[in-house]
């Protein structure tokens, strides 16, 4: 019962999102420019403002946080091999790559945890919180590093004109990497 009442929320909004455009009270614009609130402005407040006031928990969170680094390097490494053995076409190498490692933390696991800890006593479920927000922050910034990084490197255009300059512009100005 706690894994559906840790899910049903998050699968209600998206349900309601999808009911709400096939009724036309949404338009494919305003998607759009919630999707870009959310991505822009309401994710990065949240988790810099979650992030901030997190205590630091030590050991549970460095287990989470090399927990995670682990799993996404060896995905990001499958992936990779993957790409060179079905012989993927370069510029689509690092978007396959890419959705591979880049674990959906923000978006779906942090709700899953939040919701899945609601029913703990609030100081277990604050040091639970807290070890999950201080072990995302740095895969915040390794997703958004890596991701800029080899959709960067495998492209159709970098396959014969790389620019550093692109990737370290794209990198520094994603919202979620300044938010962390």
């Amino acid at each position: 019962m706690q894994i559906l009442n840790s899910l049903f929320p998050i699968f209600a909004v998206i349900g309601l999102g999808i009911a709400l455009r096939r009724f036309g009270f949404l338009t494919q614009g305003s998607t759009k420019s919630f999707n870009e609130f959310a991505y822009f402005v309401a994710l990065p407040v949240f988790l810099f403002y979650k992030i901030g006031s997190a205590p630091l928990v030590g050991n549970t969170a460095t287990s989470f946080f090399v927990t995670l680094l682990v799993a996404t390097l060896v995905a990001g490494i499958v992936a990779w091999v993957a790409t060179i053995v079905m012989g993927v076409k370069f510029g689509s190498r690092g978007a396959y790559i890419q959705a591979c490692f880049r674990g959906n933390l923000a978006f779906l696991g942090l709700p899953v945890i939040l919701f899945a800890t609601y029913e703990l006593p609030e100081s277990q479920r604050n040091d639970l919180n807290s070890a999950v927000l201080v072990a995302i922050a740095p895969m915040v910034i390794l997703y958004n590093i890596g991701s800029v990084g080899v959709l960067a490197l495998f492209n159709e255009a970098s396959e014969s004109n790389f620019s550093w300059k692109t990737v370290w512009t794209n990198m520094f100005l994603n919202p979620l990497l300044l938010s962390v």
